[in-house]
C-alpha cells in the first residue's frame, strides 16, 4: 500500500469515529429529561428524637 492510500484509510476511519461520537452525544441528550420534565417532591427532614431516646434507654 502506498502512504496515500493509508493516508485516505486512517482519515476515513478519524471522521467515522468522529461522526459516532457526536451522533452517541446528540442521542444522550435528546434523551436525558430537562428539570422542568423532572417531577420534584418535597423532602421532609424531621427526625423522631424519640427514637434516639428509646435506644439509648436500652441494655445490651
Amino acid at each position: 500500500m502506498k502512504k496515500k492510500d493509508i493516508m485516505l484509510i486512517a482519515v476515513t476511519v478519524f471522521a467515522t469515529i468522529i461522526a459516532w461520537v457526536v451522533f452517541e452525544v446528540f442521542s444522550i441528550r435528546s434523551k436525558t429529561p430537562t428539570d422542568e420534565q423532572v417531577k420534584s417532591i418535597p423532602i421532609n427532614f424531621h427526625i423522631d428524637t424519640e427514637i434516639f431516646k428509646e435506644l439509648q434507654n436500652r441494655n445490651p
